[in-house]
């Protein structure tokens, strides 16, 4: 059986709410290559400050990330489709300096991800 998000393509519409938190929905499209932003990260549920540590630190390193909530309700952020490697690269630094616990995307197809805990990889799911 697929998970969905093998079966499901989708784009990030950011809606504005009073306390500038996005919210993440979903629609069908026809090529993932026509979404700007792809999801790089999200938190493990014990260390959600440690997400928004990741991102304000990517941010300093002149990553544009935009925030999101998944619709299962998990924090995560996206970045730029072309920045997406970079931005690993970069991320896995951080969380391995700051011994951050977290989820990184391993590509930007969704197929997978690695976890992160205190700084040290945990594992990897596919999809």
């Amino acid at each position: 059986m697929h998970h969905f998000l093998d079966v499901i393509l989708s784009a990030v519409i950011y809606l504005s709410s009073p306390d500038s938190k996005a919210v993440q929905t979903t629609m069908p499209l026809a090529d993932t290559n026509d979404v700007p932003q792809v999801e790089l990260a999200f938190a493990v549920p014990e260390h959600t400050n440690d997400l928004t540590t990741l991102r304000n630190k990517l941010s300093t390193e002149n990553f544009q990330c935009s925030e999101i909530v998944k619709l299962t309700g998990a924090n995560a952020f996206t970045v730029s489709r072309k920045d997406f490697d970079r931005a690993r690269k970069a991320a896995v630094k951080i969380i391995q300096e700051n011994s951050l616990s977290a989820r990184l995307e391993l590509d930007t197809g969704n197929n997978g991800y690695e976890l992160w805990e205190n700084g040290k990889k945990a594992g990897e799911k596919y999809f």
